[in-house]
């Protein structure tokens, strides 16, 4: 996902559904656990928030669990509420900073590592759709045959991916001179 909203993660988690995303600037979760211990001069984390611990860590991955506050909507007014969610903070040394990111997928299921891959994979994801859209006119379907749409679909992926698999063999048999002059 590429926004935030703490009501939304929580109604796709009590649906059995999961999501990764970044955290916002400005979210400032509680921390209430470690999911992964570091042995070497590690800080306490649990009970403080992830803005106070991050200008004081030196780990390259911090994984935990948070409580993040929201407003929920009530029949009468709003209320406030809680969720339990998993934060990844990872380092990048590009940026000199931390990335982090929220989830609720378990350490058991995916670690720290894949959570970041998961989320790098959402931008592959998102270029193939805009390059089915623009090249393939995925957003012009001008029927609400849900036959025809599906056969419309399909040809657009397969097209796709066969030309993916032309330019390949071609880059492969190709000089890199030969490939800069078709560029040019």
């Amino acid at each position: 996902m590429g926004f935030f909203k703490s009501q939304l993660f929580a109604r796709i988690t009590e649906n059995g559904r999961h999501f990764v995303t970044r955290l916002k600037n400005g979210a400032y979760p509680l921390i209430t656990g470690e999911n992964l211990k570091c042995r070497d001069n590690t800080i306490d984390v649990v009970g403080k928030r992830i803005s106070d611990v991050l200008p004081k860590l030196k780990r390259q991955v911090l994984d935990v669990e948070v409580e993040v506050s929201f407003r929920r909507r009530a029949y009468r007014g709003k209320e406030d509420d809680t969720c339990q969610f998993r934060l990844v903070a990872v380092y990048n040394d590009e940026a000199r900073k931390y990335h982090l990111y929220i989830t609720d997928i378990s350490v058991g299921m995916l670690s720290a590592e894949d959570i970041v891959a998961l989320y790098s994979a959402r931008w592959d994801v998102e270029l193939i759709f805009k390059e089915l859209k623009s090249r393939y006119a995925m957003d012009v379907v001008n029927t609400k045959n849900p036959q025809i749409v599906e056969a419309y679909i399909w040809t657009a992926i397969l097209t796709l991916i066969m030309s993916r698999r032309i330019y390949n063999i071609i880059r492969e048999n190709s000089t890199k001179k030969d490939i800069i002059r078709q560029v040019v």
